[in-house]
């Protein structure tokens, strides 16, 4: 899949597409595709990705998935060049903060670790599957 030519319209096709099919999974084979761009698209490419998703996400059960997944193994990656976006947005968007709570440790550094726990323990109702480590 060529990510790098996706236009807008097509990035929120793609990420309505995931979200679908993680209520009809017999039906979809989003999820390997995003799993592909987890691991082979750029940093640009899996924060449209994942921006798009959050945008679409109508649940909490959503949410968890995008925070489990690709915001998570995000995080791990690129999560040096972009903590300062996401602090930004998080304490700009009360509902992206929370989109965190459902993001664990993994891959990530402990410093950008470390600044993604103080962001999460700012939220009052977080995401069900929520540690407070």
């Amino acid at each position: 899949m060529n990510w790098k030519e996706f236009t807008e319209s097509e990035w929120q096709d793609y990420a309505k597409s995931w979200l679908i099919g993680l209520i009809n999974t017999e039906s979809s084979n989003s999820g390997a595709s995003i799993i592909m761009l987890n691991f082979m698209g750029s940093a640009e490419e899996n924060w449209k990705f994942i921006m798009c998703a959050f945008e679409f996400a109508k649940t909490d059960d959503e949410l968890g998935h995008i925070a489990s997944g690709p915001l998570e193994h995000f995080i791990g990656k690129f999560g040096t060049d972009y903590i300062d976006k996401i602090e930004e947005l998080a304490n700009n968007d009360s509902r992206f903060n929370r989109l965190l709570t459902g993001v664990w440790k993994h891959l990530s550094e402990d410093d950008i670790w470390n600044r993604i726990r103080v962001l999460q323990k700012k939220v009052v109702d977080p995401l069900p599957e929520y540690r407070d480590e």
